[in-house]
C-alpha cells in the first residue's frame, strides 16, 4: 500500500541503496504489517543478506527491538551460552540446533535514517521463501 510510505511508515528503499555503508538492497523480498524485506549484498562479506526494515512509527519501532532481543536470546541459545546441554549445541532430544536449518539466524541490527524517520534493520542470512509461500 503506497499510503504506507509516509513518515512513521515504511522506508522507501531503491534499487542500489547502500545501508551501513555495508548492505546494496538488490531486491524486494515481501514486506508485512511492520516491516518490508529486501535482499542485499552483503559488500564487506561477499554474500547475500535478508534485510528486515521496520517502519519508523514509535510503536514499531518497539514491536521491532522486542523481536531484536528476541533474536539476541536465541542466537545465545544456538551458541551454546545457555547451558551445558546447549554448548554442545544439542536441544533436550539430542538434535543439534547448531546445524539447524529452522532457525533463522539474525547478523546483526542498527537504525536507518530515512525520509519517513529513523527505521530498526535487522540483518539475517538468506534461507528461502517466507512463511506465506
Amino acid at each position: 500500500d503506497k499510503s504506507e510510505y509516509r513518515y512513521g511508515g515504511y522506508h522507501p528503499v531503491y534499487i542500489g541503496e547502500v545501508f551501513a555503508n555495508r548492505y546494496k538492497a538488490t531486491k524486494k523480498l515481501g514486506w508485512g504489517e511492520f516491516s518490508t524485506v529486501w535482499l542485499a549484498w552483503d559488500m564487506m562479506d561477499e554474500q547475500f543478506a535478508a534485510l528486515k526494515i521496520s517502519k519508523s512509527a514509535p510503536d514499531y519501532r518497539k514491536a521491532s527491538t522486542w523481536e531484536v532481543q528476541i533474536f539476541e536470546r536465541i542466537n545465545l541459545k544456538l551458541q551454546g551460552t545457555e547451558d551445558e546441554h546447549t554448548q554442545k549445541g544439542l536441544n533436550k532430544d539430542g538434535h543439534n540446533c547448531l546445524e539447524s536449518q529452522c532457525v533463522v539466524r539474525m547478523h546483526s541490527s542498527f537504525d536507518h535514517q530515512g525520509v519517513n524517520g529513523s527505521h530498526l534493520v535487522m540483518v539475517f542470512e538468506v534461507l528461502g521463501p517466507n512463511l506465506l509461500s
